[in-house]
């Protein structure tokens, strides 16, 4: 089976278990908890055409022990059917006394190593650093109760100076 449907075969476990509100382990990034939405556009790679509207939940599963941003984007094919644009999955979870997320994207995973809550109003997650490859550094801060900024940069294998490839505005679904 290949990680990419092993991931999903777990996201789905997990979404049968999921929790309303947020847990002890996640009280500190209790800004990020919740159902989502974002522009399609600014969301989705630079490689793809997308218009609409992009679905993001944040929330607890596995009896609390992980907690998962999940994007879904959709748009209106010929007939007015949606149909899926991308699909992908943030997993956060504690481990060896650290905070730690695996992103999922296009069958391909970074694993944040460390993180950073800073505030309870703020996360930033940074990949290992790799002499072959970029440094990757994914943030989460609250700008109100019905907004959260969103961005992800890089950083060349032998950079310290890391630069913006996407940034996003989440806002609150009711």
């Amino acid at each position: 089976m290949t990680p990419l449907i092993t991931l999903l075969t777990f996201v789905m476990t997990l979404w049968m278990n999921r929790r309303r509100e947020p847990s002890a382990p996640w009280i500190a990034l209790r800004f990020m908890y919740g159902r989502w939405r974002t522009d399609l556009v600014k969301t989705a790679h630079i490689w793809r055409e997308a218009e609409g509207e992009c679905a993001c939940d944040i929330l607890a599963y596995d009896d609390s022990r992980v907690l998962i941003r999940r994007n879904r984007g959709l748009r209106l094919d010929d007939r007015g059917q949606a149909r899926p644009v991308f699909d992908q999955v943030l997993r956060l979870f504690y481990k060896d006394g650290g905070l730690r997320a695996d992103y999922v994207v296009d069958g391909q995973v970074l694993h944040f190593t460390d993180a950073a809550i800073i505030g309870g109003e703020r996360v930033v997650f940074t990949t290992a650093p790799r002499p072959t490859g970029p440094t990757f550094r994914l943030s989460y801060a609250r700008v109100d109760d019905q907004t959260l900024a969103s961005e992800l940069s890089l950083a060349a294998p032998d950079g310290r100076e890391f630069h913006t490839v996407l940034a996003e505005a989440l806002t609150r679904r009711r």
